[in-house]
């Protein structure tokens, strides 16, 4: 995948995202294994208020603890994985369908870990596999994986620009709306308590001939209770 691709994907993914955790996964000593962790590091120094980076290394159910703990709206998982592909290679991988795929020798298999951290959370889970071209012990990483590194990590928090999601913004305008809603009630409740006090004032300025002594305390004594009512709507006191 490309990284025009890649971005688009990404983006359509990430939508919603309120915070995602970046999982790397890797071994630093064997080439391009190293590629999940490179990737979750450059991620952190770019401090994205939206992401929470885990360093995984060959070990990432240590930190499944962690993640339950973060309950992030998403979770990334990188990792090379041999699909027959082109060394730098990327592929969005189904987590339903990483079954398929060899990914570099690591203490638990990537599917039963996540499948592990489903049963207590309910984040969306994107798999990105970079095709490695060596992974011999004590290999740099290839040019063509350092591409698919730059590449990955652009997309990624290009995807989870600092600022507010649609989904926060869809929570904002809900709470702007019911502010609105409150704040029209407040005004409805002064305004009938005013009118009605004023109304019984004026009745009783008819029959008293009192006007408009009656008319003046009913609507000052309707605008206090009203005054009253919107106070206890407003602090939600019952």
């Amino acid at each position: 995948m490309q990284s025009p691709g890649l971005r688009t994907a990404l983006t359509k993914r990430l939508e919603n995202a309120s915070l995602t955790v970046i999982l790397g996964v890797g071994n630093e000593l064997k080439g391009d294994d190293a590629a999940g962790l490179l990737i979750a590091q450059r991620l952190k120094e770019k401090n994205n208020p939206r992401i929470e980076v885990i360093l995984g290394g060959t070990a990432p159910e240590n930190f499944t603890g962690e993640i339950k703990r973060l309950n992030p709206s998403h979770l990334i998982v990188i990792d090379c994985a041999e699909m027959g592909k082109k060394p730098g290679h990327i592929e969005l991988i189904d987590k339903d369908l990483i079954g398929g795929y060899t990914f570099s020798t690591h203490s638990l298999p990537l599917k039963i870990m996540i499948d592990y951290l489903l049963n207590d959370i309910k984040s969306q889970v994107i798999v990105i596999g970079i095709e490695p071209k060596t992974l011999k012990f004590g290999a740099e990483l290839s040019l063509e994986v350092l591409s698919a590194v730059a590449n990955i990590t652009e997309a990624i928090n290009d995807s989870l620009k600092s600022g507010v999601s649609s989904a926060k913004m869809k929570q904002i305008r809900k709470e702007m709306k019911g502010d609105f809603m409150r704040a029209a009630g407040i005004g409805i409740e002064i305004a009938v308590a005013t009118f009605l006090g004023a109304f019984i004032g004026y009745e009783i300025d008819l029959r008293l001939n009192s006007a408009p002594i009656g008319l003046a305390v009913g609507a000052i004594t309707g605008a206090v209770v009203g005054l009253w009512n919107a106070a206890r709507i407003g602090l939600n006191i019952k």
